[in-house]
């Protein structure tokens, strides 16, 4: 279960997420969208798999901020452990679990 801390630097992050303008991390999570659009005629069915893309940009943004010691003033009030757990998380666990979710919805077979 996560902490507090790092609850509120994952808030952080969303926040970024939510406040950037036009080639943000709002790029990643359009072309899954455009793309089934264009083969499917909807969005709907692509919205996991845009979400995990989402979240895996977010913390690659934050891996190189962190390394490039780029991290905005609104990081600050987070300690270095709980930006790279939640980078991590970022990474690897949360969109494996919405991609471990579509997985399961499929059926037997197909």
């Amino acid at each position: 279960m996560p902490t507090l801390d790092m609850a509120a630097v994952l808030e952080t992050a969303l926040a970024r997420f939510r406040h950037q303008g036009p080639g943000g991390y709002h790029g990643p999570v359009q072309v899954p969208l455009a793309v089934y659009a264009a083969v499917r005629g909807e969005t709907r069915p692509a919205v996991p798999l845009a979400a995990a893309i989402g979240l895996f940009s977010i913390g690659l943004a934050i891996g190189d901020h962190l390394t490039d010691d780029e991290l905005g003033a609104e990081w600050t009030r987070h300690s270095v452990a709980d930006i790279q757990i939640i980078m991590v998380a970022l990474l690897a666990s949360l969109p494996q679990q919405i991609i471990d979710r579509l997985d399961a919805r499929r059926s037997p077979g197909s």
